[in-house]
């Protein structure tokens, strides 16, 4: 059976006091409608308030010095105020990746709350970048480079390794529904981990299977999770338009179904196509409207169905578009013809693989990675060659593992 309160079988939190010394300043952060002040140089439990590294409308991430090892650390703090504690779920599923030694996920090291304020998660710091997502993302490091990709053998390392972390989750029994590049970050050069990728933000993650390990059964209805740029086809095509006047029927947007294992992985196949060749062909749809989206994923099969068998008219083409849509050989190879820096037929490969996913599937992790391996090696690629945003080290970042067999503990 599964609980309602994400909490409730975690250590019961302690409430502390903040205790400030004289000489600091104060920063207050606005968490809807609500004004809290914490005192740069304050100390709650053992953390001593270093400096803010970002702030938004649910909360706030500091920088931390735990007092009896002088280590600093990340705390994110969230006001009692907010209608879904987000800091909450993200705090249980953190709590569940303990059962499993996973590299990809960040050290979590506290928690506890401010009596009628706020509740905070300590948790190990990555490299610092002064916004809310506490980390310096892989978004920001493919638009460093000039030319908005990242190499072919960084792009390809990058894939495994989020791969995995993916995987991990899965194993733990979540679905992340919002992969994408700034979810995922490198550790610090000060940690010896740089070349480390954890996967991060786990508000929107959802437990897919019961305490007793059973498959959760799909809900008739349910609300649209993800980002539009990365969500899977399946995903979009659920959401329910009025095709008159291509709008939403409603401002609650429901789905036929819930999303599963495969579409993780499959918005992590649109993550990785994008950091291989720049962007997405539809990068330019409205970032909040799934149906353009879609829309574009889908006139991109109908383009190459017409012109494969000549065909010319409107009423093809909307039937079509009402068609569910799958990638084709020929589409991917169209789209990387056109798209190149992307080893074409190993992500075609992968992706065809995805497609032939069911909601109750298990992925096979190591078949996708698998075709990323042999196109390291068709490529003549190195693994010990430098990243790209460290291109005077040797890479030591952590493989992909295959036939692993966790434990849970």
């Amino acid at each position: 059976m599964v609980k309602d309160d994400p909490m409730n079988d975690m250590p019961k939190e302690r409430e502390d006091v903040i205790k400030s010394r004289k000489g600091t300043y104060e920063v207050s952060f606005v968490i809807r409608s609500s004004m809290h002040i914490v005192r740069i140089g304050c100390f709650i439990r053992l953390f001593q308030i270093l400096e803010i590294l970002g702030k938004g409308s649910f909360g706030a991430v500091f920088r931390v010095r735990r007092m009896e090892d002088g280590k600093d650390l990340a705390m994110k703090c969230e006001s009692y105020k907010v209608k879904k504690q987000i800091l909450r779920h993200e705090a249980k599923v953190l709590e569940g990746m303990r059962k499993i030694n996973s590299v990809h996920f960040i050290s979590y090291e506290d928690r506890g709350k401010i009596a009628g304020r706020f509740m905070f998660v300590v948790i190990r710091l990555i490299k610092a970048k002064l916004t809310l997502e506490v980390g310096k993302n892989l978004w920001d490091l493919r638009m460093e480079n000039p030319e908005r990709r990242f190499s072919m053998a960084t792009g390809i390392r990058a894939a495994e390794q989020t791969l995995s972390g993916i995987r991990d989750l899965h194993i733990c029994g979540y679905l992340h529904r919002d992969i994408k590049p700034p979810n995922f970050a490198i550790g610090r050069e000060e940690d010896g981990n740089p070349h480390t990728i954890y996967i991060l933000d786990f508000g929107l993650c959802r437990k897919y299977r019961t305490d007793d390990k059973d498959l959760r059964y799909m809900r008739e209805k349910a609300a649209f999770r993800g980002t539009t740029r990365y969500a899977s086809i399946g995903a979009l095509d659920m959401v329910s338009f009025n095709y008159n006047s291509f709008d939403y029927l409603d401002t609650e947007i429901f789905l036929k179904k819930d999303q599963c294992r495969k579409d993780d992985v499959e918005a992590w196949w649109y993550m990785v196509l994008e950091w291989m060749i720049g962007q997405l062909p539809w990068k330019h749809c409205r970032v909040s409207s799934p149906y353009f989206t879609l829309e574009a994923l889908k006139n991109l099969t109908i383009s190459i169905e017409m012109h494969r068998a000549s065909i010319q008219g409107a009423d093809r083409a909307e039937n079509l578009l009402r068609k569910e849509r799958r990638f084709t050989t020929m589409t991917l190879h169209y789209l990387f013809k056109v798209l190149k820096h992307t080893p074409e037929e190993y992500m075609a490969n992968i992706i065809l693989y995805i497609d032939t996913l069911e909601y109750n599937s298990i992925p096979d992790y190591d078949h996708i990675a698998a075709h990323l391996e042999a196109a390291m090696q068709a490529y003549h690629l190195s693994y010990s060659e430098p990243l790209d945003w460290d291109l005077m080290t040797e890479y030591k970042g952590p493989r992909y593992v295959k036939n692993l067999d966790y434990e849970l503990k």
